[in-house]
């Protein structure tokens, strides 16, 4: 998926990290992060986030479908508005980077 999601995640979640002072050997770290509340509220506002991301409605689709496929043995979500897609989109992402995001954590508190 497009570098500029992932880059946006990345810094949301170290953001979130540091705010909340969740530790990141936390079992629901993913969960708070990603799952406990919407990303972006309102199609209109879900729209334009994917149009900011040049990621295309098909290709997020796909993308959501094939991760419930892999986790689910099917998909299970009806993909009906934009913001069901971008805050699935991002649950799944999150879930992908979660390695990344632990280890920039972890950099940043050792600089820190």
């Amino acid at each position: 998926m497009n570098h500029s999601v992932k880059q946006e995640l990345k810094n949301y979640a170290v953001q979130k990290i540091q705010e909340m002072e969740l530790s990141v050997n936390d079992s629901d770290l993913h969960h708070y992060l990603f799952n406990d509340d919407y990303y972006i509220i309102g199609y209109y506002e879900c729209q334009k986030w994917l149009d900011s991301h040049q990621v295309s409605i098909f290709d997020a689709i796909e993308f959501c479908q094939e991760k419930e496929k892999e986790c689910f043995g099917e998909v299970q979500t009806n993909f009906a508005n934009s913001e069901i897609l971008v805050n699935h989109l991002v649950y799944w992402m999150g879930y992908d980077l979660m390695d990344e995001i632990i280890q920039e954590v972890r950099n940043n508190q050792e600089e820190g």
